[in-house]
């Protein structure tokens, strides 16, 4: 970023307004709020409040280094931290974390290169999908050039035998497995075209019924969610449920005009299928051809497959496919 006399500022004090707001942003202010009122809210602070706020994740970096070396870790090159420990030294510092990958072509994975591997990030994933069919939870790249789309098949999650015998303590792990996979490529994406990027959740409520929910499912995912918002701030743009049955459907038709138009863009129930408006909405990030054909779209494959790009940070040739976990 470069400053207002053209050369890259050297504290805080010479940033411009606008790279003021990104950073804070990018370092999480306002994170626990909604991302539209927290980027109202980054673009209503003074610049003062803004810097002093930046210093605050500052400091709080240099006191968990302080800790570190206090504790001798940096003197066999951190190796005798705990993975959960290296997760959260990265995620404060906005380091990537690596996610291990195969040869397979269908789910979630990550492909950048980074500074650990997290091995329970993965075997929680894997644990997690034995609940799932193979449908359920496919995260993929259709467009090189516009974000990740997470495509959601509610019915394909076994709610019961999650809560049976998946412990609440794995689930954190689950989703930032693929959160952490969802970050990196939005991140390719916005460097490599230099658009702020963001993801989207297309969710299949087909065939679902009120003897699939779980309370207590729910209530897990509630909570990971609002964890997840804390890491991985400004990474959602929304989530379109599709192929709702009548009785979810038509409650929303009445009290979605009691909502204000942000709360419809992050969370809407669409029609594709049947409605071209709807459709339309859904080919913002992505195109007809990739889009399935349950939404509207041309692509007759399901679970849809696409190729990774290929980047100059992936290590092995198996990198740029979609692996199942």
């Amino acid at each position: 970023y470069y400053n207002n006399n053209n050369a890259l500022p050297s504290s805080l004090e010479e940033c411009t307004r606008h790279h003021l707001v990104t950073l804070a942003l990018a370092t999480g202010y306002g994170q626990r709020f909604p991302v539209r009122m927290a980027q109202f809210m980054a673009q209503c602070s003074p610049s003062f409040w803004l810097r002093s706020e930046i210093r605050q994740i500052a400091l709080q970096i240099l006191r968990d280094d302080t800790l570190l070396l206090q504790e001798f870790y940096h003197i066999h090159h951190c190796m005798s931290m705990t993975d959960l420990e290296v997760i959260e030294a990265c995620l404060l510092r906005g380091i990537p974390i690596l996610v291990e990958t195969n040869q397979n072509n269908t789910t979630t994975t990550s492909t950048t290169t980074t500074t650990t591997t997290t091995t329970p990030l993965r075997e929680a994933f894997t644990e997690y999908m034995k609940w799932c069919s193979d449908d359920a939870l496919n995260f993929c790249l259709p467009d090189e050039r516009r974000g990740v789309i997470g495509f959601l098949r509610i019915a394909g999650i076994d709610q019961h035998k999650l809560v049976e015998n998946f412990p609440e303590e794995k689930w954190l792990l689950s989703f930032l497995y693929m959160s952490e996979w969802t970050h990196q490529w939005l991140d390719f994406v916005t460097r490599t075209t230099g658009r702020l990027t963001k993801s989207l959740r297309i969710v299949d409520c087909h065939d679902i019924h009120l003897r699939m929910i779980h309370t207590e499912n729910q209530k897990r995912d509630g909570r990971t969610m609002a964890r997840m918002e804390d890491c991985y701030p400004q990474l959602l743009h929304g989530i379109y449920v599709c192929r709702a049955p009548t009785w979810i459907q038509v409650p929303w038709n009445i009290v979605r005009p009691l909502f204000p138009k942000r709360v419809s863009e992050k969370l809407d129930f669409l029609t594709p299928q049947k409605h071209p408006n709807d459709r339309n909405r859904l080919l913002r990030f992505i195109s007809l051809d990739h889009l399935p054909q349950r939404f509207g779209g041309n692509n007759p494959t399901w679970p849809p497959i696409y190729s990774l790009p290929t980047t100059t940070t992936t290590t092995a040739p198996e990198a740029t496919e979609q692996p199942t976990p």
